[in-house]
């Protein structure tokens, strides 16, 4: 028996038509025919009844099908396998995270791991935070990096980093020629705070006397850009703003809304990680807020909690990765932000 044999028979199973089989598989109908009729005399029984200018399952096709299915599935995992092993990988983890940590800490960690374990190999899955304890649990996927903690009693769930929220406005045309030159580097630990070239507030950012509030009045607040903080956030704002209403826009992505501020469409409430590019750029800008204790953006690291050797010292290297970088000052951002080898202050911990 071969397995292009059992190929024809689920796809015929599906379609339950041969000359559509045979269009989605690029064989002739009498090909078709002729490996339905090997398998038939193989199993012992017919497969299929005709039906009008179709075809039916009989009880003996329907029995057969799940097995002909994992056989084929098996197959499909052992070419797989055997692919990855000709590449030099000798296990593979499958990593669910979210957009955010995707395009900012996931590449350098990967980088950094593969290093000394090229024979591993990493799949990437994205997803919202609020959907990888699912595919954790299920074991879609080994290792998960979210913005929500998880409270399941089959996952382990560890805090990872805790990245400052911040005001991100736009760099207007009245402020430009004022901040940092985009191809000038922050100094190494330098934090981005008051007084740095990238701060609204500092000597070099912004036009005096324009305040956190003068930009929440002029543009739309993207809200609800984070799984955590923005209700009472958004409350907080609404209480303290000196103006009663203020104007407000459900962005759902972080990266989306850092898009529309760089398009001068609003200003919102930001993990510090996913604006510092464009800070460095100048098209954006931190806009200093002293009337509100702003929350911090968690990221936590998630795996089953019997999940196999290869995920736990992965786990366990991320860990130390991120906290050999917050030893002195902070973790190191990855390069891609701004330039590779400088530090940022200590709300990278």
């Amino acid at each position: 028996m071969q397995m292009d044999w059992l190929e024809t028979f689920v796809v015929a199973a599906e379609e339950e038509n041969f000359h559509r089989v045979a269009q989605r598989l690029h064989l002739s109908q009498p090909t078709i025919t002729m490996q339905i009729q090997k398998l038939e005399s193989i199993f012992g029984g017919k497969l299929f009844e005709r039906n009008g200018r179709g075809v039916m399952l009989t009880p003996a096709a329907k029995k057969l099908l799940p097995f002909a299915m994992q056989m084929l599935a098996a197959f499909d995992q052992s070419r797989e396998a055997m692919a990855r092993w000709r590449q030099g990988y000798e296990v593979s983890i499958t990593i669910a995270v979210s957009p955010l940590v995707a395009t900012t800490w996931l590449p350098r960690w990967i980088q950094a791991y593969t290093r000394d374990r090229p024979d591993v190999e990493f799949s990437i899955q994205v997803y919202e935070s609020q959907d990888i304890e699912s595919k954790i649990v299920s074991g879609e996927c080994d290792v998960g990096f979210t913005r929500t903690e998880v409270h399941h009693p089959l996952v382990y769930c560890d805090l990872l980093y805790s990245d400052p929220v911040i005001l991100v406005v736009p760099n207007t045309p009245l402020d430009a020629g004022k901040t940092v030159d985009a191809g000038k580097t922050v100094e190494p630990n330098t934090p981005l705070g008051a007084g740095s070239a990238l701060h609204a507030g500092g000597s070099q950012g912004w036009h005096a006397g324009k305040t956190a509030w003068d930009y929440l009045a002029e543009y739309p607040l993207f809200t609800h850009n984070h799984p955590e903080y923005w209700d009472g956030l958004l409350h907080d704002v609404q209480t303290v703003s000196p103006r009663p209403l203020l104007r407000t826009m459900r962005v759902s992505q972080v990266l989306v809304t850092l898009h529309m501020i760089v398009e001068h469409m609003g200003v919102s409430f930001l993990p510090m990680s996913t604006a510092c590019r464009e800070m460095q750029r100048g098209t954006v800008l931190e806009a200093p807020i002293s009337d509100l204790i702003l929350p911090t953006a968690r990221t936590c690291i998630v795996h089953h909690r019997h999940a196999f050797d290869e995920v736990v010292r992965f786990a366990g290297f991320v860990r130390e990765f991120m906290d050999s970088g917050g030893a002195n000052g902070g973790a190191r951002m990855p390069t891609g932000w701004v330039d590779a080898g400088e530090t940022f202050g200590s709300g990278w911990n």
